[in-house]
């Protein structure tokens, strides 16, 4: 068979495969941070987005640090091709979650696509590089990647790393630096996209050093992606606050913990749970001493590449692997970071798993027909695994909050929401949650926190209720404390005071919000719909052309419509 007919019967594999795998996705709704990023994000619907998007922040929490001053700005990334991604989707789609699921998809095909031609450009054969590009669409980790619209940082940042490889590849075999500045473009894009690809230079370094080039030449080369490389550290520095780092004893301990677990998650991905709760990985011992084992491997790698001795694709392979993980393992010294173990963050990783599997079962078994026989039963037992994850995610938000299975092996996080959309359909579990949340938490640093927002949910929802008297307490209890964690809780409080015949305290209180944050989506948004319950038309209608002004969100145009027909 001819190359041509074969890539063509390599697209259409990779094609139903994926689409298969991850088709139940589609029927899914925006989930958890979907929310905060793409539904709620005026900067997705304004007007001026291109302008503003590449000096705009990924991820923006409004929080009240401390009470009767500004709500404060807390960034931690900056990832503005993802927010183009998401701004595309939206001219598209519209806020239609089957779009955005397609998009996510259909990138993830792409990397599979990539990563068979980058496999092929390292010299496999292509039925194997075949091998390495199915492995990698079905690996059970990719769930959170694919399924999940917010997983997508990880799919952009490898697919523009991808094509900086096969760039570097290219350069290898002709030498013209028309390569090596396309190369050094994507990766550039890949840092735009998410940081975690930040090492991938330190591959190529260790790729040049294979063979045999003179060091200064390695290190010329390199030039162009340093290049890259400082002006995006340029740019992220003129957008983000400085974001304080965590160096202590502890952080440490936590990353090699992290290093353990990721390691042993990666050769064995299977029972997983929907999210990580990353205290657990921190306490265990087990997973400390695999990743201190993993140091010592690493430091005895690194002596034989010196000694030129560890150049083979095996020992490449596995430096390759770490490279990409350690960027994802590093964030346990960014003290305020919201997720510090994620299994999307194993995506890029996993290409170079995928392929030294592959590789691997090529030197091991020399028989094509079993060769083809274990992918294809490994590859059952990937998608048993993945198929029943991509299911969950293709629900409403609320079915698959309350539907959620096994909720005590979850995150703390998840376990959070879960009880929040509990609490309508279930209550004495949504309490037994709770409860549970707070005895794991007792003693540790964030137990005010997750006390807070319990706290805030079960104020909201007994207001809900009609239950004043309980409400009332959940309110004071946050207010006593000082720190509510987001400014939606001044608007439930302000609802709550509007309804038990407080309407003067809680127009002020509305009227304070909207003086401290002139310009706000949030606040705009959230006050206008206050007056709309109170049928105060006149004040909610400039409020909500104020925000369409601003940010051109379609919700506020329908609510100035409605407002307009009634």
């Amino acid at each position: 068979m001819n190359q041509a007919k074969f890539n063509i019967i390599v697209l259409l594999i990779l094609f139903s495969l994926n689409l298969l795998a991850f088709l139940p996705t589609v029927k899914g709704d925006f989930i958890w941070d979907d929310r905060d990023l793409i539904l709620d994000n005026p900067l997705i619907q304004s007007s001026s987005f291109l302008k503003s998007v590449l000096f705009s922040p990924f991820d923006v929490l409004t929080t009240d640090i401390e009470t009767g001053k500004k709500f404060a700005e807390q960034t931690h990334f900056y990832r503005p091709l993802i927010l183009s991604s998401y701004w595309l989707d939206f001219q598209v789609w519209g806020f239609n979650p089957a779009g955005f699921h397609l998009t996510n998809i259909f990138i993830h095909m792409v990397c599979a696509i990539l990563l068979f031609f980058i496999a092929v450009g390292f010299g496999f054969e292509r039925i194997y590089a075949l091998f390495s590009a199915i492995l990698f669409s079905l690996y059970p980790l990719h769930f959170e990647n694919t399924a999940w619209i917010s997983g997508r940082t990880d799919l952009l940042s490898f697919l523009f790393a991808a094509v900086a490889v096969l760039f570097f590849l290219r350069y290898l075999k002709r030498n013209t630096g028309a390569n090596l500045l396309c190369s050094s473009f994507f990766f550039f894009l890949s840092l735009l996209s998410k940081e975690n690809c930040i090492l991938l230079p330190a591959i190529f370094f260790l790729i040049l050093l294979r063979d045999d080039k003179p060091l200064k030449r390695a290190l010329a080369v390199m030039a162009p992606y340093l290049v890259s490389l400082a002006i995006w550290l340029v740019i992220r520095q003129l957008v983000l606050k400085p974001t304080a780092l965590q160096v202590s004893w502890q952080a440490i301990q936590n990353f090699f913990s992290l290093v353990g677990f990721y390691t042993f998650k990666s050769l064995f991905p299977f029972h997983l749970s929907i999210s990580i709760e990353s205290q657990d990985i921190f306490s265990n011992t087990l997973f400390l001493a695999l990743g201190l084992a993993v140091l010592a491997g690493l430091v005895a790698l690194g002596v034989l590449i010196i000694l030129k001795k560890g150049r083979g694709i095996v020992s490449q392979a596995i430096a390759a692997f770490y490279l990409l993980l350690i960027p994802s393992a590093a964030i346990v010294f960014v003290d305020t970071a919201r997720s510090m173990a994620a299994w999307r963050f194993l995506y890029a990783p996993s290409a170079v798993l995928m392929g030294l599997l592959a590789y691997c079962l090529t030197k091991i078994i020399k028989s094509r027909d079993l060769q083809v026989a274990i992918v294809v039963l490994l590859g059952l037992v990937y998608v048993s695994e993945l198929y029943p994850k991509n299911i969950v995610f293709g629900q409403k938000e609320k079915d698959f909050w309350v539907h959620m299975e096994n909720i005590e092996r979850e995150s703390l996080l998840v376990q959070l929401n879960a009880a929040a959309a509990l609490l309508f359909v279930d209550e004495n579990k949504a309490l037994s949650i709770y409860n549970h949340i707070l005895e794991k938490q007792e003693g540790q640093s964030r137990y005010t926190d997750y006390q807070t927002m319990i706290q805030e949910n079960l104020a909201a929802y007994y207001s809900t209720r009609g239950d004043f008297q309980k409400a009332k307490y959940y309110y004071e209890c946050v207010l006593k404390r000082g720190k509510p964690s987001n400014i939606e809780f001044h608007f439930n409080y302000a609802t709550f005071l509007s309804l038990t015949e407080e309407q003067a305290r809680a127009k002020s209180i509305v009227a304070d919000l909207l003086l401290r944050n002139p310009g706000n989506h949030k606040c705009l948004s959230m006050s206008a719909k206050f007056y709309i319950r109170l049928k105060e038309y006149e004040k909610a209608v400039p409020l909500l052309k104020e925000d369409y002004r601003l940010f051109n969100t379609s919700e506020s145009l329908h609510l100035l419509k409605l407002l307009k027909a009634n």
